[in-house]
């Protein structure tokens, strides 16, 4: 039984990760890719790594074509979900961009960044519920379901499957429990519950399955934040 402990204070959580995966070529599915910031981190912890990402925003998605170029990254413009469906509701979470976010993001063009409203891009989501997006712009998008995509693609082993999408992380995983019976490592996110359907940490446990174990998480004080599970029946 492996023991559950907190990811050390100020610790790169993409270095602790790779060090978990010992691989220096990883599959892995990157879904909610957004600006490809965390893919672009990724790219830099292995030597050779194959990364499927998906966004469905048209926004995040110019900014991501802007800022990777690697021929390692496939990038699916489809939000993931636990079907295949068209013209589903997307909300587009719209904000005026504040000094710090302008900062944060200094390598996306200013005028771009405050046109688009993209200081709170990453909260957008297939849910509503959330502060974040209760003035959203309604947008209309693909969803997908992963067991549906990979069925297309010869993939024996998923060294991580990451999960970014502000409350809808149930129904990514309720569409990928074949592709999940083959994937090492989840890092996901959760205690969204103020988008509809979000899940506590303990729920999302039990929809991943007694299959996998807890390996280390955000915050113990905190209801929010992010973990990472290990499935125990790959080594």
């Amino acid at each position: 039984m492996l023991r559950n402990f907190l990811l050390p204070k100020n610790s790169n959580k993409h270095s602790y990760i790779a060090n978990q995966i010992r691989n220096e070529s990883p599959v892995i599915i990157e879904v909610g890719a957004h600006f490809g910031t965390d893919t672009l981190k990724m790219l830099d912890q292995f030597q050779n790594p194959i990364i499927y990402c998906f966004e469905p925003d048209p926004r995040n998605i110019e900014i991501f074509k802007q800022n990777i170029n690697s021929d390692n990254v496939y990038l699916f413009p489809f939000a993931v979900s636990d079907k295949d469906k068209a013209n589903v509701s997307f909300y587009q979470a719209l904000s005026e961009a504040t000094e710090k976010m302008l900062e944060k993001y200094h390598w996306i063009n200013k005028e771009d960044f405050i046109k688009k409203k993209l200081a709170r891009s990453s909260a957008s989501s297939l849910k509503k519920g959330h502060e974040a997006v209760a003035d959203a712009n309604q947008i209309f998008v693909n969803t997908i379901a992963l067991d549906n995509w990979s069925s297309k693609y010869n993939l024996s082993i998923i060294d991580l499957m990451w999960i970014d999408v502000q409350g809808a992380e149930k129904e990514v995983l309720k569409g990928a429990k074949s592709l999940l019976s083959k994937t090492r490592y989840v890092w996901i996110e959760y205690g969204e519950v103020e988008y509809d359907g979000g899940m506590s940490l303990t729920e999302t446990h039990k929809q991943l399955g007694n299959d996998f174990n807890l390996i280390t998480k955000g915050s113990y004080f905190r209801k929010r934040g992010d973990a990472l599970f290990q499935n125990t029946n790959i080594s």
